[in-house]
């Protein structure tokens, strides 16, 4: 991971999980290249994630890895450094703060659906361990201070006491609520304003 700017304290540390001479990539000189693929020793390199934009502003990333064969699935990928490199790649092409991006954890599958009124939280934890507690991060969903609720089982939503905080365009709302091995959390966050009668 070569790249300040998207590896951070993670800098120079391991990127490969993969045979580096498997790739031969020639990226356009204006790509961003994130991290290296090197062989034995160091012996040569060849560019590993990297990103693009192009006239028009659109943008991609890259990851020179075979997800047909479960490279990007296995152990040696799914990890905390690779979580938070692919972050700062995801908030550059997103242009901005991820939906949703759940902490402490980098085996999490979240999901996030935006009503008028009602956002909704799904975070499925995908680990053999359980969560004790949940943080997560979004884009501001709503103006001002959410009401937050936990969605049960039975689909019954029960008022939650959440720590929330507003930094760099993210709510950040940690909570005590238990996620069991594969198991799964849901959430629903509507305007404050709106359950005292307001017109949020």
């Amino acid at each position: 991971m070569t790249n300040r700017d998207f590896a951070g304290k993670f800098l120079n540390r391991d990127e490969t999980t993969v045979e580096a001479y498997r790739y031969h990539l020639s990226p356009p000189e204006e790509a961003i290249i994130v991290g290296e693929i090197f062989g034995p020793a160091r012996s040569f390199s060849v560019p590993g994630k990297m990103l693009f934009e192009n006239a028009s502003g659109g943008r991609i990333g890259f990851i020179p890895q075979n997800g047909s064969r479960g490279n990007l699935y296995s152990v040696l990928f799914r990890g905390w450094k690779r979580r938070e490199v692919l972050k700062g790649m995801l908030e550059w092409i997103n242009k901005g703060p991820l939906p949703l991006f759940v902490e402490d954890v980098p085996t999490v599958c979240p999901f996030r659906r935006d009503g008028e009124k009602t956002v909704l939280i799904a975070i499925a934890n995908l680990s053999v361990d359980p969560l004790p507690h949940l943080r997560f991060q979004m884009a501001r969903p709503l103006a001002g201070e959410p009401r937050i609720e936990y969605l049960t089982p039975e689909g019954k939503g029960v008022p939650l006491k959440a720590q929330a905080t507003v930094q760099e365009n993210y709510l950040y709302l940690r909570t005590h609520v238990l996620v069991e091995p594969l198991g799964m959390a849901c959430f629903r966050l509507t305007p404050a304003s709106y359950h005292e009668g307001g017109n949020a």
